[in-house]
């Protein structure tokens, strides 16, 4: 599955295989992931050499330039939301992307980017969840009906675009409380980790 050359031939059929569960439960999305699938696969054969790390080459160990890469090559990264009628660009998978080679090579090549730090706090549905559940962020009651009435909403809906908004606000701000009060610096990825395992810990403690 690391394999464009393998994965370009594979078709809904095997990948439903691939990604079967021992429920009666399918993944979700699936035919839009074997779509993506093949996007990515072919646009690795045509431009990088059939490889991703041609995308990474190309990077320049720079994750920014890495962000820009992706989202510029590959349509399925390329998140661009509507709020209040102007175009915001979220790109949360592409910097998820970047975060997630950085710490699995930790901080080495070819995950040795030299600016790390200048990516947006990207936005991800855990993190508003999980400030909410702290008591950093609080949700309109409106909001909150819909929320425990397991509402779906529709990718650019208002209400999830703005809650990616405060979220990513509510972050920074715990984020800056840290390093002033406590005098220290901690990486917005292990702030991520952090925050995750807090509330795991909260959840037993209750």
């Amino acid at each position: 599955m690391c394999d464009p050359a393998h994965y370009s031939t594979l078709t809904l059929q095997d990948l439903t295989h691939i990604f079967r569960s021992e429920t009666p439960s399918q993944m979700p999305l699936l035919e839009k992931r074997f779509e993506v699938l093949q996007e990515i696969s072919g646009i690795l054969k045509e431009k990088f050499g059939g490889s991703f790390e041609g995308v990474i080459r190309k990077a320049e160990n720079s994750a920014v330039k890495l962000v820009e890469v992706v989202t510029d090559c590959f349509p399925c990264f390329r998140d661009v939301a509507s709020f209040e009628g102007r175009p915001v660009a979220l790109y949360k998978r592409a910097q998820i992307l970047a975060a997630d080679l950085w710490m699995l090579y930790r901080g080495e090549a070819p995950g040795a980017f030299t600016d790390l730090r200048k990516l947006t706090m990207f936005a991800d549905y855990r993190v508003p969840q999980s400030l909410a559940y702290l008591g950093a962020l609080e949700y309109s009651d409106a909001l909150m009906e819909r929320l425990k009435d397991q509402y779906l909403f529709s990718s650019g809906d208002r209400e999830e675009v703005h809650s990616e908004f405060r979220g990513g606000g509510a972050r920074w701000r715990v984020f800056n409380s840290f390093s002033t009060m406590m005098c220290f610096h901690i990486h917005f990825v292990y702030f991520l980790v952090i925050l995750y395992s807090s509330r795991n810990l909260c959840r037993g403690l209750r």
